[in-house]
């Protein structure tokens, strides 16, 4: 048993971990790749023309906000921008490309020895590269290092704490080298002496090939954590592993946390010039007929990644698409969206949930929540329409890990309730906008 355990978890379906490149499928490269303008600070400025030719690594765009870059995928010819499904389950713009397949490449970073970079032109790189939070979020990884002078302590998140997800796991053990390369220029980018690389403690082969490794850099420390849902929280990871606490963000408490996949492409983008072009992601679930990890471009329609792993199983029931894993994935129309830097992983799962009954008021929901908030009570001011006790009950600041929903003896959405709840106070918020 590890001696870190976790606060408000539970443990979950637990599938064996994938570590060898021989249980990899590749997904052939498509003919036609859509790369979305992500909404994370809404305005793009457009860079490339209708018909115009790039290879991979050219410029195609760029946030107005944060001026963080979209590159090519593939080489081939810009065929327009179009709407189209997106990983939260809404409609974006997406630049199209016609792929040539004779994947043409350019660097967007001068390659060089990133040893002799300094902490301010290694924040500058993960800039240029277009490094994103590659655990889900896809949140720009420059703004976490970028005017934070009070942080002491990096914290790297190789925790999949969800079942099926395990790229994180293949990836930190198939490049580890470029894991530790990729914590030393973080914690040199931070000014950071010291670090932690959390996996969890079911991970035994994993775990002894990092304690051998971190015997070659100095306060790189690898820690394994409790197997519950949901551990890889990085608020339940630094209250574990440093007993620290923070109202919004890590860096309150002097932490910043990055997932393992960011760290290893920011190693390699350092090393090459790119990031790493292709992803490695998790399809899986029993709604389909095989669980595997996948490696795709990026740009790379759903469709594709359900027929390299065989398609929906034959079973009797409804199955239902997320994007993500089978907590915190959005439920998906259709698998008509793409593979981005930041997806880990598509699930469909046969829909075997039960018809409701009233709440009993048990308190499971609230005695579980990481959060410390009263879903019952949420549930109740939704139905109610009480939306300023709505905003009194703290409602954005759950984290959507669904184990409301998953406890309720009375088989309750009770998520549902809280998605409902944010809506109506956005909604508010609107309204006293105008």
């Amino acid at each position: 048993m590890s001696i870190f355990s976790g606060m408000n978890t539970i443990p979950l379906l637990r599938l064996p971990r994938v570590y060898r490149a021989k249980q990899l499928i590749k997904v052939p490269v498509p003919d036609m790749i859509y790369l979305p303008l992500e909404p994370h600070f809404e305005a793009y400025d457009i860079e490339v023309k209708m018909g115009e030719y790039v290879v991979i690594g050219s410029r195609l765009a760029h946030e107005k906000k944060t001026g963080m870059p979209v590159y090519a995928t593939v080489s081939g010819f810009v065929r327009g921008i179009e709407p189209r499904l997106y990983s939260n389950g809404h409609k974006i713009d997406h630049l199209c490309i016609e792929n040539d397949h004779m994947d043409a490449i350019k660097s967007v970073l001068p390659i060089g020895d990133p040893d002799h970079l300094l902490s301010n032109e290694l924040v500058e790189a993960m800039r240029i590269l277009g490094l994103r939070g590659m655990g889900g979020e896809g949140y720009p990884t420059y703004l976490k290092y970028k005017d934070e002078p009070d942080v002491d302590t990096l914290i790297i998140n190789g925790v999949e704490c969800e079942p099926y997800l395990r790229s994180n796991s293949y990836l930190m053990y198939t490049h580890i080298k470029a894991l530790f390369e990729g914590v030393r220029y973080m914690m040199k980018a931070a000014g950071i002496e010291n670090a932690f690389i959390a996996v969890k403690e079911t991970a035994r082969e994993l775990i002894d090939l990092m304690r051998e490794e971190a015997k070659n850099y100095k306060n790189i420390v690898p820690v394994d954590i409790k197997d519950s849902y949901p551990m890889g929280w990085e608020r339940n990871l630094i209250d574990t592993i440093l007993n620290r606490h923070y109202d919004r963000y890590p860096s309150e408490c002097g932490v910043i946390v990055n997932n393992a996949e960011t760290v290893i492409a920011f190693a390699e983008g350092l090393r090459t010039g790119i990031l790493p072009f292709n992803r490695i992601i998790t399809v899986g679930g029993d709604g389909l007929k095989q669980t595997a990890l996948c490696e795709v471009r990026v740009g790379t329609s759903v469709y594709e990644l359900l027929e390299a792993v065989g398609g929906l199983a034959d079973k009797k029931g409804k199955a239902y698409l997320l994007a993500g894993g089978p907590m915190r994935g959005i439920p998906m129309d259709s698998p008509d969206f793409v593979v981005t830097d930041h997806l880990t992983g598509v699930t469909s799962m046969i829909d075997k949930s039960k018809k409701p009954a009233p709440c009993i008021h048990c308190g499971d929901c609230t005695l579980q929540c990481p959060m410390n908030l009263q879903p019952v009570k949420i549930m109740d001011c939704v139905k109610k329409e009480r939306i300023q006790l709505l905003e009194k009950l703290e409602v954005d600041r759950c984290m959507h890990c669904g184990l409301c929903s998953y406890v309720c003896p009375s088989h309750i959405d009770v998520l549902y309730y809280i998605h409902q709840a944010q809506t109506l106070i956005e909604g508010e918020d609107d309204n006293a906008a105008d």
